[in-house]
Order: C-alpha cells, then structure tokens, then sequence
C-alpha cells in the first residue's frame, strides 16, 4: 500500500492508496484537566497545589480546543487520554460537559493519569476497576476499539501501562490482517531512535514503549514491570504490516514525527493544556 506523508507540529496530511474520499480527523491529548471539590477531598493532600494555576489554564485550553473542531465539523474527533489529570468527581464532570457539546463523531481512549488517582497503585486491575468512572466516554470494552471511516480502518489501543496484553494483540493482529487501509491511536509512544533524546531532554527518562534498556530503578519509579513479549510483539507487528499508514499518540506533552515502518510514521502530538493539537488529512492516492 502506498502513502505519502506531509506534517507540521500540528498538522498531518497523509495520502493513502485504495481510499474513495477524503477524511478530517481532529486529535486532542494531554490536557490534564484538574479539578476538585468537596466530593473528593482526600485527594488534596496527594495533589500539589503549585499547579492550580496551570490546572486552571487546562480547562480553559481544553473548551477552546474543542471548541475548535466543533467549529471545524471533522469526519472524527480523537481523544488519546491523560484528558484528565486524575478522575476526580470534578474533572470527569467538566470533561463530560465538554464531550458532549460536541456534534460529531468523537472516540476517547485513557493515558496514564485519567483512571489514576495521585498515590494510587498503577497496574491493570486499577485501571479495570476504574474503567467506570469514564463510562460516559467508553465502550464496555475499553481497551481496544475499532471503527471504519468509509474505506479507512481505525484502531483505538489503550496502552496507558506501556504494555499490550494478549487480548490487544490478539484484536490488532486480526484487524491488520483483513487489508483495509488502517490508521491507529494509542496514547504512550513507541520507541524510536529518534524520539529518545527529546523524551529523554524532557523527562530526564524514556517513558516510551517497547524501551529495552529501561533501568529497573526508573521501572520502580514508574510503576511499570518487566515488558510482556506481547509489547514486542505488538510493535513488530505494526512495523511489518503493509496496510498500516500512521500512528497517533501524545504523552510527552511535545510534537515529534518520524518513520515505524516504510510506509507508516509515528505522530506524536502536542498538549492539550498549551492549546495544542492536530488536524489529521486523510487523502487518496
């Protein structure tokens, strides 16, 4: 299949083989909405209030964001998590009120903070177990989604532990293999050559997936176990997939493109809470 990929920091325009008609999608990520009231009191004290001025300019960034793409009417709007700082009876509260404002198509996956309380124990049964708390934006099965735009398929991964567990990969191999023109979205980044120094400027560690060096120290303080074959698994598969044409995540709060494979990049998207997102041109070739 072949594409043809021209980008921005916050835009993308991609030329795809087989597609009938052109699409927009508008991605949003990283806005980190933080909002408290007396419903949750207990998380005062593990949040650090140095913040509210910047909590305060995120929700205020987020409306306008999606007040953007509601003015843009995009064939999609995609959410690829940490929309939320943490699921506050407050926060969820505001994001849902902005969600549905919205008068298209929209699918929302989670980042590592939105069904993590500050303190809270980072592993998959916390995240099953506060899947509910986003019921109002999510599928009963949260962690992976699929929908077709026309002749484009789109793959929706949630991989806010920097992992892939063998229902996921299971979902994305039998997707890929039926050869419709596909585009994904996940919220942490795979590891490429490229993103590592910027990750590593920024963060002072590479919170990335599929990172085979990662020190078991920085493993700890992230909460992250050793990587699942099925990680590795995954990324190979989306590196050797001839119908895949882009991936699109966020996390790292910067923009950074480059090439998964021959014919698929890498978008990684800026965050919400600067204002940030990106317009998604999906073009026939």
């Amino acid at each position: 299949m072949r594409t043809a990929h021209n980008w921005t920091d916050d835009s993308a325009t991609i030329g795809i083989e087989g597609l009938k008609r052109p699409l927009r999608i508008f991605q949003v990520t990283d806005s980190h909405i933080a909002r408290l009231d007396e419903r949750d009191e207990g998380l005062v004290n593990d949040v650090d209030l140095k913040q509210a001025g910047w909590f305060g300019r995120s929700d205020k960034a987020f409306a306008g964001v999606m007040g953007r793409a509601e003015k843009l009417k995009p064939d999609l709007v995609m959410l690829t998590g940490d929309i939320i700082h943490f699921p506050s009876a407050a926060s969820v509260e505001f994001f849902r009120e902005e969600f549905h404002k919205l008068s298209v198509e929209s699918i929302y996956t989670c980042g590592n903070h939105d069904w993590n309380y500050p303190g809270g124990a980072w592993s998959e049964s916390m995240r099953e177990e506060n899947y509910h708390l986003l019921q109002d934006f999510l599928p009963e099965q949260a962690s992976y989604q699929r929908l077709m735009l026309g002749d484009l398929q789109i793959l929706v991964i949630d991989n806010s532990l920097y992992q892939i567990n063998a229902e996921q990969l299971k979902f994305a191999r039998g997707c890929l293999a039926g050869g419709a023109p596909t585009i994904m979205f996940y919220h942490v980044p795979i590891e490429i050559d490229t993103l590592v120094p910027q990750t590593i400027e920024r963060w002072k560690q590479p919170i990335l997936m599929g990172t085979k060096d990662f020190p078991d120290e920085l493993r700890q303080t992230w909460r992250l176990g050793q990587d699942r074959a099925e990680t590795f698994e995954f990324i190979e598969l989306l590196k050797k997939s001839d119908n895949l044409a882009a991936t699109f995540c966020g996390h790292l709060h910067f923009a950074h493109t480059d090439r998964l494979s021959e014919q698929a990049c890498q978008y990684v998207t800026a965050a919400g809470f600067g204002g940030k997102h990106r317009l998604i041109e999906i073009l026939p070739l």
